[in-house]
């Protein structure tokens, strides 16, 4: 395991996160409009490792500026 500073530990209690996942995965994209779809997906029934029990299916759309 990894050591959490106080600080830390009082973020993932109020705010919440996934500390498996730091230091480990980078954010790669960013949701520009539709938070409600985000929502949605965050509220998916899961089984073991946070695994979602029925798949669920993105289209990307790339945007270059």
């Amino acid at each position: 395991g990894h050591a959490y500073t106080d600080e830390q530990k009082k973020i993932y209690a109020e705010v919440g996160g996934t500390p498996h996942l730091d230091n480990a995965y980078t954010v790669f994209g960013e949701v520009i409009s539709g938070l409600d779809v985000v929502d949605k997906i965050a509220a998916v029934k899961t089984m073991q490792a946070d695994q979602p029990v029925e798949k669920v299916v993105m289209k990307v759309t790339v945007i270059k500026e």
